[in-house]
């Protein structure tokens, strides 16, 4: 097993403002249901594939930026101890639902993260991650864009951060609390690393 897939599903649930606005029933969705729902059924997915897979941010508390990329960063290194610095593929990809306001919008789409000064790996982690989230989603594709997110920059790896819908947009809110359109988005990422890492 020389395939290590670093997952981080963000926000705790008492999180300020990572939740959508209310619906007409007076409910709302925290970003971390859906966050943590998504990585959960990536992880299940995952477990048919020759590759190790470890969660950053189980808890349900919000884990702060810095520790999140020392524990990626800290599996890494144990991943190379084992293996040596040869022939190992490892990747780090995070989690989101996107948001313009606190009140619904119109913005709405996909798009996928990498780092503005990051390797060719990790822009080619985004490409095939965001082709796919269009194909199984059918959202409005937003396209790869580079920024210089903490998660991206402080992880020693190719790291990607996946924005799967907006959360102040009415429509994609609802699809956002769904069972299915989980299912949808964790599938069309772990497909995206199958295809980038070429799991068996």
């Amino acid at each position: 097993m020389r395939n290590l897939i670093i997952l981080d599903a963000v926000h705790g649930m008492d999180t300020a403002g990572k939740r959508t606005p209310l619906f007409e029933d007076g409910s709302f969705m925290h970003e971390r249901s859906f966050n943590q729902a998504v990585v959960k059924e990536m992880i299940k997915q995952l477990q048919k594939y020759d590759c190790l897979v470890k969660w950053v941010s189980k808890e349900e508390k919000d884990i702060p930026l810095s520790v999140r990329c020392s524990r990626a960063n800290t599996y890494l290194q144990n991943f190379i101890w084992l293996h040596g610095k040869t022939n190992i593929n490892s990747i780090f990809i995070s989690i989101h639902a996107n948001a313009m306001s606190e009140n619904w919008g119109t913005a709405n789409g996909i798009e996928t993260y990498y780092l503005s000064t990051g390797s060719s790996c990790s822009f080619k982690l985004a490409q095939i991650v965001q082709k796919q989230l269009i194909i199984h989603t059918k959202r409005r594709n937003r396209g790869v864009k580079t920024a210089n997110f903490f998660v991206l920059r402080e992880t020693h790896m190719p790291a990607i951060l996946c924005e799967c819908g907006f959360m102040d947009y009415k429509p994609e809110a609802r699809l956002l609390r769904s069972d299915a359109y989980r299912i949808q988005c964790a599938t069309a990422i772990v497909k995206g690393i199958v295809d980038y890492m070429k799991l068996n």
